[in-house]
């Protein structure tokens, strides 16, 4: 990790700077292996790496970058981690100075430019943390994982220096149930007596001009979606596809993949997903056993051999003569068909409740 950390400025500043006035105050970036490393070496190579940047505490954070060749604009950190010495007087407000007297203290506020700026304030009898954050991060919750850091490492150092450092926890015991618990407690009511596809189709009802695809530059509508899909999905009727029947898919991560799901699905088959860099072949090894015709949906690989009996919905050929990486061609033009834009029905209720049962109650 690396964050970025302040320097006192002072240390080489050269005869005189003790008595200059002004901030000599620079930021420069450390880097910390979070590794195998036992947390009482990692505390050591901290330690060391820390004492060789005071020799460079003067170094202008721009020649920094151009060492660390990361490209500008991208910043070598978003953090800033500060270790402030204040003597508890200062922290209580008191002053007992004659040189302050008639000076009134009316307050103050601390600014950064880093999105995250953590500071550790020693009183010299006790450790306090002071964060600011952009929102949505909470600043209260970044000191609860820094102060049961601290607390963890300290007892590590003390009874096994040799746990590495990256199984330092960090999240506090209410925080990891609220991440891991109630976060994901996502059950929701909803029609389970309706496919997938058929609750895609309310959506569809409800807001076909909403985006419902977004890949690299391309958007489609749920409206676009569910007319691609039916295109296909009446193809692949007429290719013979019958109720739950295994339908075997193997297209790249785009939109003709989602098309391609929801078009089985439309169709009453049942989808029999692969890698894209298998053959149809290991897709659809039964299709020579089935009564009709399994189907294969592929898009943007190479010809290869599929089981006899196996028809295949393929892609189209691209401007070079190599094989398409586009959507097949049935999306593009579709299929002979009336209205290519209606669903298929093609499972009825009693299909379906027959299904759930020999599923075990689930679709």
């Amino acid at each position: 990790v690396v964050f970025g950390t302040v320097l006192f400025g002072r240390m080489h500043g050269g005869s005189g700077a003790d008595r200059a006035m002004g901030l000599f105050m620079n930021t420069l970036p450390v880097r910390l292996d979070v590794d195998g490393t036992g947390v009482g070496e990692s505390v050591r190579r901290t330690h060391a790496r820390l004492a060789e940047l005071l020799t460079h505490e003067h170094a202008p954070l721009a020649l920094a970058q151009r060492c660390s060749g990361v490209a500008a604009p991208a910043p070598l950190f978003g953090a800033l981690l500060n270790y402030r010495h204040n003597t508890l007087a200062a922290l209580q407000g008191a002053v007992g100075d004659d040189v302050l007297d008639g000076i009134e203290w009316l307050g103050a506020q601390e600014r950064t430019n880093y999105p995250l700026s953590l500071s550790v304030e020693d009183s010299g009898q006790a450790l306090g943390l002071t964060a600011e954050a952009v929102e949505p991060v909470s600043a209260e919750r970044i000191c609860g994982y820094m102060q049961h850091a601290l607390e963890h490492l300290a007892e590590l150092l003390e009874r096994s220096p040799h746990t590495p450092v990256r199984e330092l926890e960090i999240l506090p015991a209410a925080e990891r149930g609220y991440l891991l618990e109630e976060l994901n407690r996502t059950e929701a009511a909803y029609p389970s007596e309706r496919c997938i596809h058929e609750l895609f189709e309310a959506q569809v009802r409800r807001a076909p001009e909403a985006v419902a695809l977004v890949h690299e530059n391309e958007r489609l509508s749920y409206g676009e979606l569910n007319a691609r899909a039916n295109r296909l999905a009446h193809h692949l009727i007429a290719l013979g596809v019958r109720p739950d029947q295994p339908v075997g898919i193997c297209v790249e991560r785009r939109p003709a993949m989602v098309v391609g799901l929801l078009a089985i699905l439309k169709a009453g088959g049942r989808v029999s997903a692969t890698g894209s860099g298998l053959s149809v072949g290991a897709v659809a090894p039964d299709a020579g056993r089935c009564r009709s015709a399994a189907a294969a949906l592929r898009c943007g690989r190479p010809r290869r051999t599929r089981p006899r009996g196996a028809d295949r919905c393929d892609s189209g050929r691209s401007g070079d003569g190599d094989a398409g990486v586009g959507e097949p061609a049935v999306l593009r033009s579709g299929p002979a068909c009336a209205r290519p834009d209606l669903a298929p029905s093609r499972l009825c209720d009693l299909h379906l409740r027959i299904h759930r049962h020999a599923q075990g109650g689930t679709e």
